[in-house]
């Protein structure tokens, strides 16, 4: 029987982006494309003779505030509800994946924890069980426990498997800004109470899912024409997300776009090549880019 799993937890990507109005209960609906990529944190689970959970990992809460702790957590009360003896746990996370930056690095942890206990513990829980504990502990938590490229919508966590992409090469720009999900709802709502700027109907929401999930399909991404209904409200707070798509863009980036609420840009290559070259051209004038790619498949997907 093993006694511990290491794995990776892979960022994503929001190649598309559309976000409706509030719902009753506070949530914004969304209409996306998630894609996974290679820029991956590093994630063990060991199983302890010491009771209770122990989390190494930086990270800027509590432990019990951390995604992998509350993602355990909720494993072994769910594990307690069958009659099974509670282990103890012992985890850690190598990051690579900057915080706070719309590349979904902590639900990715959280579902790499899922997965090492599903591995430790076969069959202990089912897989509806897992996904209700990942859709329990954040909403794209559900995205990382199966397919590497999916349609999401409600919060994220109702999924439609694509099949992944891997023709293309991603560049990952962070820019000297931070900005925080709730904020950036809030500024987005703010932004749509001018005319002209109201969130799409549900059905409008669903067409532009639709259409840019054709164009997924079909289009090279030099045609790709996707939005993040984010960008247009960010980037009039913070106006170096526009200088950040725009440097992407003279490097020679065929797409560009912000993913999820940013902080973080990313440009996309038909090249692998000219997207290293582009990646050394932009740190060489001091910005802090990152080469990646697009994932066929994420680790120990259940």
């Amino acid at each position: 029987m093993l006694d511990h799993v290491t794995t990776d937890a892979p960022a994503k990507l929001n190649l598309h982006l559309g976000i409706g109005a509030p719902r009753a209960d506070g949530f914004h609906p969304i209409a996306s494309i998630f894609q996974a990529i290679s820029l991956s944190d590093t994630v063990s689970v060991r199983i302890s003779a010491r009771p209770g959970i122990v989390l190494d990992c930086p990270c800027d809460c509590p432990p019990a505030g951390n995604t992998m702790y509350r993602a355990a957590a909720a494993f072994l009360e769910a594990l307690a509800r069958t009659g099974a003896a509670l282990p103890g746990l012992s985890m850690e996370a190598v990051k690579r994946i900057p915080s706070g930056a719309g590349l979904g690095g902590g639900s990715s942890d959280a579902a790499a924890v899922l997965k090492a206990l599903d591995v430790l513990f076969p069959g202990a829980l089912p897989r509806e069980s897992l996904m209700g504990i990942a859709a329990s502990v954040g909403s794209d938590v559900p995205f990382f426990m199966g397919s590497a490229c999916s349609l999401a919508r409600g919060r994220g966590e109702v999924l439609e498997a694509l099949t992944p992409r891997v023709d293309f090469a991603a560049v990952l720009l962070v820019p000297p800004v931070h900005v925080a999900t709730g904020p950036a709802y809030a500024a987005l709502d703010a932004f749509r109470t001018a005319p002209g700027r109201e969130a799409p109907s549900p059905e409008a929401l669903e067409e532009g899912l639709r259409r840019a999930a054709r164009s997924y399909r079909e289009d090279p991404p030099g045609s790709w024409t996707f939005a993040n209904d984010f960008f247009p409200a960010l980037s009039a707070i913070h106006p170096e997300l526009a200088r950040g798509l725009d440097a992407l863009r003279a490097a020679g980036a065929e797409f560009a776009a912000m993913t999820g609420s940013g902080s973080v840009l990313y440009g996309l290559f038909g090249d692998p090549g000219r997207a290293g070259e582009a990646c050394r051209a932009l740190r060489g004038s001091g910005l802090e880019a990152v080469e990646a790619f697009p994932l066929a498949r994420l680790p120990l997907s259940v």
